[in-house]
């Protein structure tokens, strides 16, 4: 269901890359679950997907579509929520509490679904500005900020 199948994998190393290092840096705690890899990389290697037959927006129809398929073996009904929302999120408006499905998830599920749709955005926009290896992004955390190097 994805018709750009290649950049689809390198949004999705360079979003795991990112991932991964702002976990390294940044010990304050944006990324508190365990299991959050599992679905930043699902998330990243379904966004990408394309409805067939559907109009409107394709990150609204990927996480309809994704909703009504029932949960994977392994995975729970929550991180299935987030994952839909991640993909609903990595491109368009920012997630609001007027959106229904975004209001109905726990105030800390809220920030791990904006956390996670961040970064997925943001290796969208670096494959976009022509980073394709994850080698050459660095993260690292100062007093004041948190630093990328592309």
């Amino acid at each position: 269901m994805d018709p750009h199948r290649h950049r689809t994998a390198v949004v999705a190393r360079l979003a795991l890359r990112l991932y991964d290092g702002l976990v390294m840096a940044c010990s304050g705690g944006a990324f508190p679950y365990g299991k959050l890899r599992r679905v930043l990389r699902a998330a990243a290697h379904l966004h990408g997907i394309h409805v067939e037959g559907r109009r409107g927006p394709r990150h609204k129809a990927a996480r309809d579509f994704l909703r009504a398929v029932p949960v994977p073996l392994g995975w729970s009904a929550s991180e299935w929520d987030l994952l839909t929302e991640v993909i609903r999120y990595q491109r368009g408006a920012e997630p609001a509490a007027r959106h229904k499905p975004f209001a109905q998830l726990s105030t800390s599920e809220r920030d791990v679904v904006r956390a996670l749709a961040g970064v997925l955005r943001l290796a969208r926009g670096l494959r976009r500005c022509g980073a394709t290896v994850p080698g050459g992004v660095g993260v690292a955390e100062t007093a004041a900020c948190v630093r990328l190097r592309v």
